[in-house]
């Protein structure tokens, strides 16, 4: 006797289930920005990218390549905000605010 498996709808999509993930939305920690920085100065682009994501090729690899010239640009904003804060005493300037003859 032959057996037939339970009647099922068919799937609405043929191929794959769900699309293979991409690298694009991947989180990355403080620590690993921070070293491919320090690679980036001490080795060039090309190295560091090989050095800390040698599994990216073509356009990741070119997102990649621009997601870290926007990390150099955070990290000197941020270096040239902590500079301009280290300039500042706040005692002399409030005492400068305050002591104003009307």
């Amino acid at each position: 006797m032959d057996v037939t498996p339970p009647a099922r709808p068919p799937g609405l999509k043929e191929g794959p289930k769900k699309p293979p993930k991409k690298f694009r939305n991947v989180h990355v920690s403080f620590k690993k920005k921070q070293a491919v920085i320090d690679s980036f100065d001490e080795m060039g682009m090309a190295a560091a990218l090989l050095k800390h994501f040698p599994h990216l090729r073509g356009p990741p690899l070119d997102t990649t390549r621009k997601k870290v010239y926007a990390w150099l640009n955070i990290l000197s904003e941020l270096v040239a905000n902590s500079a301009v804060d280290d300039t500042i005493d706040p005692t002399d300037d409030i005492e400068s605010t305050t002591n104003h003859e009307l």
